[in-house]
Order: C-alpha cells, then structure tokens, then sequence
C-alpha cells in the first residue's frame, strides 16, 4: 500500500515538474522566435556590410556548429585516408586532379569547384575566401610524401606513425585549405593517398563531395547490396532508428489527400485550361466560372515556373527588384497565352450582374440540382446497399469510392492518426523536463578522467586491424544483440584496458566505471559521396567493463534510457544539422559557451558507419584506373572533446579508428586492442533471452 502511495505521489510531482517546465517553454517561446529574427537579420546585413567592404573577398554562408566552434588551433580539417593498389605515380594523380577537379568547367565557361583554389582567412570573426587568386600550384597541395620514416622504410609495421606525424602538423595558411599527401610503401604493391580539406570548402561548394575528392569513379563496375534476412533485421538497428516511431496512419491520411488533390487538380485543368485541349485553339473565358478557372491555373503555372527557373536565370541573387521583374514577366506572358487582361474581367463581372443573366443562371442552378436528385439518388443508394451486402454477407473489401467503404475504411484509420497525435502531444508536453532534468544530470556526473585533460588542438591518428562482418554477424546473432550493442562493447573493453595501462604507468588516479559518449551514425553512403539524410546525436553511459552479460544488460539498459530521455535532445541536434537550427536561433557566444561545456561533459564521440543495405561499388576504382583497396575516415574531434572514435565497414570487414588531440598519450592502445577485445566477447545466449 505504501508503494502504492510513494509510487502515486512520485507520478503527481513528476507531473507537476513537466507541466511547470513546459509552461516556461511556452512563456519563452516568443523569446525564441524574436532571437530566431534578430539573429538571422544580424548575420545577413553583417555579410551584407563586409562584403561591400571588403569587395575583394567571398564571405562564407555557412552556419553549422563546426565552423562557430572552429579556432586557430583546432580547424575544422577532416581527413581522409585511401590505399590504392599500384606503384605511385604523382604526375597521373596531379594530371587526373586537374582534369577531375581544378580545371573541370561548367556549360557557361565557368570553373566547377572554384572554392579549391581560393585562400581562406577570418575577417571580423567571419570566414571569407579571396577572390581571384592567381597563386595556385597544384604543386602546393597534391605531394609526394618521404620515402622513410625516422631512417626506416615506410612500410605497415610504421604506417600509421608516419600518417600521424603528417596529421598533426597544421596546413599552411597562405594556400587553400586543402592537401593530398601520397605515402608509397617501400615494396610499391600500393600506396596511401591522405585527404586533408577543411570542412567549409565542402559546406560552401554544395557540388563537390568526399567521394569527387577522393576520385572515385562511380561508373566502373557493378553494385551491389548487402543484404540481410527481414528475421535479422534487429541485428542493423542502432541507438538512433525509431527515436520517435513514424505515424503511419497520419501519413497515409496525408498521402491520400495529397493524391485526390492532384487528381482534382489535374481534372480541373483539363477541364477548364484551354491551353490542354488538343485542338489548339485558345478560347477567351465567356463567364466569371472560366475567368476564375483561368485566373487560378495562370497564377500557380506562374509560380511553378518562378520556383524551377528563378535559381538559373537569377543565379543566387537576393535583389528584390530583381525578383520582382522576372516574377512580373512571367505572369505577363501567362495572361498573354491565356488572353486574360483587366478589361475582359471587367466586363465578364459587368454581364454576370446583369438582372436577366441573374434569373437565368438561378433558374438553371436550381434545374440542374433537382434533375441530379431525382435522377442519381437512386443510383447512390443502390450503389450504398450493395456496398454492405458486399461487406456484411460476402466479406469483401469495398472501395472506398462509396460512402460505407469511406467510413469504413478511414474510421479506424483516423481512431490511429488521432491516437499518433496524442502520442506526439505527450512527447511534446514530456520533452522539456527531460532535456532539463538531462541538462543537470550532465552538470553532476563526473567525468574528471584521463581523456578529459587539457587540450593542444594539434590531432594523431590511428587504426585497428580489420575483423570480417560475418563474425560480427555471428556474435550478434548467437547473443541476440545488435552490431552497435557488440561494437559498444567491444569499445568499452578497449578503454578499460587503456584506463588500466595508464593507471599502472602513473597517468592517471582511478579507472572510471563509466565514460560519458555522444554516439552517431553517419550513411554509409555519405563517406563516398552520395546525397543523403544524416541523423541526429545522443548521448549514452558507456560502462567499463570487459565483455559479460552484466555488461551486456547495462549497456542495452543505458540505450535504452537514452532513447527515452533524449527524444528532446536527439530532435534538436538533427535540425541543426539538417537546417542549422541552433546556429540560427541563439546568439554565436551563448551557443558557443554551451558547446564547449557540452563537449566537456562528453569527451569521446563515437560514429558508426556500417551501411548494411546500402548500395556500394562491387570493385572500387579511381578514375586513373587504380583499384582502391581501403578507405578509412577519421571524425575530426571539436571544441573539447578530446577523442573521436570510428567504427567503420569497408567491402566485408569492419575497423576501428581514433584521432585524438596530441596531448592524449598512448591512444594506440585503444585500437590496437580493437580485435583481441572483439573476440572476447563470448557467445551468452543462454544467460541472455533479449529477443
């Protein structure tokens, strides 16, 4: 009885504590929305301003979280590490680059990707490329790496020692921010190809990808889709998929009238254009109906041409009067095609008032309507009665044409979409006290590790070796876990051992029993330049401990509280990627603060990149026609994280990859561990029934 009460008693405050902090949301709404118009009317004439002054620079667009957080000492540089098959030859790379990329020009004359050969500089806290540069030399960012590495050939027992030193020096500031380094190995079966380009250039060139820098031809060989039994899927799932479940019967009410309202439309216009007849002959409208008909059908053509052709002929430009005219001419020359004009409205409206034309379309409006009863009734209610019969007695399914088959049919549905709405109204209503309540949960953990010390900005890098997705499948499948729940695993087995070894060495005072992590998975898709939807960040407990079904349990226990307490969170860091919501909205310097304090709290991120069902090349090749044999992206850490951590698929093996800051010692042991920890994880079926 008592639990009873303590257990009402906790739902009463908990309700009270949800509906206090939404109302503060709500009261801070228009707060919100005043900040949203300041800040963007702040950003737009302080570009506005600078580029009138400074004339001969290119101010950058761009708003997302990386470039706020960018400093001096810690650019937002990502890097891309590819093995290509063959003896290295700079010439054909340089002469494929410059055909590819450099001197690539588009139908007007005009060169492709221009951001590869201007400088970038901060002018007034604002990045900018010079115009015009006319320094560029290819020579400058494609180069050929040393042939050794501290007096020894450079082969893979130093690899990744020789990449990391390269990794760890700046990029001069007097070339575009981009570099390719070639690193043969001394036996020259294959070479390393390092992509180092800073974030903005890709931000602001929408046109130009990872893959188009990387060279990968798309067009050789053939695709292929790894795929999975619809029993395994549970096995791909990552902490991230159905955050929030998608409503199905809203989209499919939605779906429903958005196809009856081009099906009207389309029947509307073919009625009533006279443009779609196929005798060709324009007809003036004779009646205020045809007028309207005309009116209506000119103005959304002229729309639709405005939003499809405004971006080639206006080509970006933000000039109202500009706007205006071309607006103005296309709407001239749909009222000439029609032969539509103010002095036919006025005189189709003068004929509609007169008194005798009044009486006679009275008279046949209120003709026709008695005719459709007395002649159709009968039909509707016959139609409607063979309908149930259908139903009731045949049980077949009726068309939801009739009236029985509408309500039928869209009854339930609607119960559904009513019920998807409630759902969507509590995550609402819930989302501030669980942001808030995370919020201060974050502020009291204590993340005083070894990982969380003080930064230089300076990065190294480093990998694991591969571990083939079949036994990555196999583990999960044996212990009805998913791939991320074994990665995280295997993650939290490699950082224990690393605690341990810097403890021992005097490195640091205790192993913590937990690590705070913000997790994301990143498209396969997206690394080899193809277009797609990114998802949102959370942030997950990752307990330290070797692999065991206690461990296992937290771990699924941990996702699982995140994805309940983190909808708020999640929803937030995906518009911010995809509209750069946050970036928008609140002043640079109060975001900035939260960022760092944020990324203080969370100093390891942790990306997945598996793809499984995603389409990807059979045989990957460049387009100099050399086969690539591995390509592994590093995730460039910012603001205060000190650690970023890969696990990524290439072809049908799985690896680990870390950059970290400089000041961070020993990383090596974290992915060097990668493989041993994996195959600890034992097969625990019997102690585990998840499914």
């Amino acid at each position: 009885m008592k639990k009873k009460l303590q257990k009402r008693e906790n739902s009463f405050w908990k309700f009270i504590r949800t509906t206090f902090y939404f109302g503060i949301s709500i009261f801070l709404l228009p707060f919100v929305v005043t900040t949203f118009s300041v800040v963007t009317f702040y950003h737009k004439i302080k570009i506005f301003v600078l580029s009138k002054r400074y004339k001969y620079l290119d101010f950058a667009r761009s708003n997302t979280v990386r470039t706020l957080v960018d400093t001096s000492k810690n650019p937002g540089i990502l890097h891309f590490l590819v093995k290509v098959k063959g003896k290295c030859d700079l010439d054909e790379i340089r002469n494929a680059y410059n055909e590819r990329l450099l001197n690539k020009k588009d139908k007007n004359g005009k060169f492709l990707y221009p951001r590869l050969k201007t400088i970038l500089i901060s002018c007034w806290n604002q990045y900018a490329f010079i115009k015009n540069f006319d320094n560029f030399k290819i020579e400058n960012h494609i180069i050929m790496g040393p042939t050794s590495f501290r007096s020894q050939k450079i082969d893979e027992s130093n690899i990744q020692e020789c990449i990391s030193s390269v990794v760890s020096k700046y990029m001069s500031c007097e070339n575009p921010p981009w570099q390719i380094k070639l690193i043969p190995l001394s036996d020259n079966s294959s070479y390393y190809v390092l992509i180092r380009i800073h974030h903005l250039i890709l931000d602001e060139q929408k046109n130009l990808n990872i893959g188009d820098m990387m060279l990968i031809d798309r067009s050789s060989g053939s695709k292929i889709i790894s795929t999975i039994s619809h029993d395994e899927k549970y096995l791909i799932q990552t902490p991230l998929d159905k955050i929030i479940k998608t409503p199905e019967n809203l989209n499919s009410i939605y779906e429903d009238i958005h196809d009856a309202i081009i099906s009207r439309w389309n029947e509307f216009v073919l009625k009533h254009d006279s443009l779609e007849h196929h005798d060709g002959v324009v007809k003036k409208p004779t009646n205020l109906q045809e007028l309207f008909s005309s009116t209506v059908i000119t103005f959304l053509n002229t729309y639709i041409d405005y939003k499809q052709q405004s971006p080639k002929v206006l080509k970006g430009s933000s000039d109202p009067q500009l706007h205006f005219r071309f607006l103005s001419g296309l709407l001239s020359t749909e009222c000439e095609r029609r032969q539509l004009s103010f002095r036919l409205g006025f005189t189709l409206f003068a004929r509609a008032l007169h008194p005798f034309n009044i009486i006679k379309n009275t008279t046949f409006f209120i003709l026709k309507t008695i005719c459709i009863w007395l002649f159709l009734s009968p039909f509707y209610i016959l139609r409607e009665l063979n309908a149930l019969r259908r139903f009731v007695f045949l049980n077949e399914e009726i068309s939801a044409n009739s009236f029985c088959g509408f309500i039928l049919t869209y009854t339930p549905m609607c119960f559904g979409a009513i019920k998807e709405i409630w759902i969507l109204a509590e995550i609402v209503f819930t989302a501030p006290r669980l942001f808030i309540e995370q919020f201060i949960a974050s502020i009291r953990e204590d993340n005083s590790h070894y990982l969380n010390s003080a930064l230089c900005g300076r990065k190294k890098v480093t990998w694991s070796e591969t571990i083939p997705v079949k036994k990555l499948h196999t583990k999960a499948l044996m212990n009805q876990m998913t791939y991320s729940e074994i990665i995280f695993s295997t993650i939290s087995s490699c950082l224990l051992h690393y605690f341990e070894k810097i403890e021992s060495e005097g490195r640091a005072t205790k192993v913590p029993s937990n690590v705070s992590i913000n997790f994301r998975s990143v498209p396969f898709s997206y690394l080899y330049g193809v277009n797609c939807s990114r998802n949102g960040v959370i942030g997950i407990q990752l307990p330290i401990a070797d692999p065991s079904p206690r461990q296992f349990l937290t771990i699924r226990e941990e996702i699982i509280y995140a994805r309940q307490h983190q909808i708020m969170s999640y929803l937030l860091s995906l518009m911010q990627i995809r509209f750069d919501f946050f970036t928008t909205v609140i002043p640079n310097i109060w975001l900035k603060l939260f960022i760092n304090f944020l990324s203080k709290k969370y100093p390891i991120s942790v990306s997945l990149v598996l793809g499984i069902g995603e389409f990807e090349p059979k045989e990957m090749k460049t387009y100099y026609n050399a086969e690539i044999e591995d390509v592994i992206f590093f995730r460039t850490p910012q603001s205060n994280n000190s650690t970023s951590i890969t696990v990524q698929r290439f072809r049908d093996k799985i690896r680990m990859s870390l950059m970290c800051d400089s000041n961070i010692e020993m990383q090596n042991l974290i992915s060097d561990n990668f493989n041993t920890a994996f195959y600890k994880v034992p097969v625990m079926k019997r102690f585990l029934n998840l499914n």
